[in-house]
Parts: C-alpha cells; structure tokens; sequence
C-alpha cells in the first residue's frame, strides 16, 4: 500500500565573473485550504482556497455541514497536521431507495514542512459519534494522502502516498471509535496533503441524525532505514584510510 519515492530537486548557484552571486530564494507561497463536499444526488459543492481555518456551513442533499470546529493545519519544522471536525447532520422524512452518502474533502496546498526528506510517514486518526439520534449500520470513513503534485482534491499523481482507508462504524449517542494507520512515501519540495471523511447513512433511513466526525493525519519525517545506518558506519573507516593514502601521497 506504501511506497517510498526519491526526492527530486537542485539548487542554482550563480557564478558571476567578479565573483559569486547568491539570488534571493524566491518566496514559498503560503499553505492553502480548499473543501470539497459532495452527497447523494447532489452537485458537488467547493469552498477555499483560503487560509486556516476554513469553515463553510452548507446544506447538500440529505445533509447539513457545518464545520464549526474549524478545519485546522498546524506546522512546524519536524511535523505537519491537518485535520477535519464538524457538525454534520441528516435529515430524511421519507425512506430513500439507497444508502445515502457525504463526502468531505479538505486539501491543504503548498505544503513544506517537515522539510523533504527522502521518506515521510503519515499518522491518521478517525473517530465519530452520533449527537442526536442514531442509524444502525451506518460507517464513518477516513481517507488521506501526500500528493506530491500538490494539486487539491487529488489522490494520484506521482509521486504520491496514500495512508490507506479506514473504516469505523457509528456507536450510540456516547460511545466513539478510533483508529491508526500509517504510510510512507517521498514528495518533492511542495506538496499536498488531504484528509478525506465519508459519512454511510443506510438505504431506508428516516428522521434527523446529528453526528460528530473527527478526522486528522500528521506528515512526520521517516527515520533511516536500519540498512542505511549500517552502510553508513560501515562506510567510515573505509573513508578514513583513503583520506591517509592521500595525504601519504602530497608527502612522497
């Protein structure tokens, strides 16, 4: 499910004839949010891009969103999150035919930290609890990915990582679920991250259901794989005996 990718990029140096030239490194564009919701039988809906937080309130089909916890991003030089939380809520007087279904999408862009290595691992959580009332068989879902073409609302595009799918179904009005999973991949300087919640209301399900959704995942650094730390001490004292045959060398 996880793959690890190679990190692409250079850095220019300028070399003028009177000298070295160093050019101002151009400025990262900052790190934006944009939402996209669709549901059953409804035209897909998009908000942003914008900055943190971005809470639109929008009816969509059956369901009501109204994100008022926010939808957060927070970096720092070893860590990026993003998460995604809300009050959400179905409403249907008569029974549909199918299972209805909301899909919530946040995307930040232009995404930096934490820094690029050759690896990054992704950690997401998911829980969700009914507010009002209740459906039985209904499933709370959470998707998210690096996508290293930085483009929003996009799980392909090379390279890219995708932190699997996870699913957990609904408790009562007090109980909550929760689960972890992680993935590694590569992405080259500036990149996007998504985190992704589908919210599965059963065929034939009528009446007013609140639920409380929680989804987030947090982009770390990889650390060195085993075998590479290996090649790398391993690697020393060969170094060291060539840079004294050198030196034995200059002296002869």
């Amino acid at each position: 499910m996880c793959k690890k990718m190679p990190f692409f990029g250079a850095v220019p140096i300028a070399v003028a004839a009177i000298g070295i030239v160093l050019a101002a490194a151009p400025a990262r564009a900052a790190v934006q949010l944009e939402m996209q919701i669709s549901a059953t039988g409804a035209s897909t809906q998009v908000f942003g891009p914008a900055a943190s937080p971005l809470t639109p309130s929008t009816t969509i089909g059956n369901f009501s969103v109204a994100p008022a916890s926010g939808s957060t991003l927070g970096s720092t030089p070893t860590a990026f999150s993003l998460s995604l939380t809300g009050t959400w809520s179905y409403s249907a007087s008569s029974p549909p035919a199918t299972a209805q279904v909301l899909t919530v999408d946040l995307s930040a862009i232009n995404v930096t930290q934490p820094g690029v290595p050759a690896v990054l691992n992704m950690l997401s959580t998911l829980s969700g609890h009914f507010t009002t009332g209740s459906a039985t068989g209904s499933t709370l879902q959470l998707t998210s990915w690096v996508n290293g073409s930085n483009t929003p609302f996009s799980p392909s595009g090379p390279p890219n990582t995708d932190s699997g799918a996870q699913t957990i179904p609904i408790g009562s009005v007090t109980n909550s679920s929760s689960g972890n999973v992680t993935g590694t991949g590569g992405p080259p300087a500036m990149y996007a991250v998504d985190v992704v919640l589908t919210w599965t209301v059963p065929a034939g399900t009528t009446g007013t259901i609140g639920l409380s959704p929680s989804g987030s995942t947090v982009v770390t650094p990889a650390a060195p794989e085993p075998s590479n730390l290996v090649l790398a001490f391993t690697s020393l004292p060969l170094l060291g005996l060539a840079t004294w045959i050198r030196r034995r060398k200059a002296k002869a």
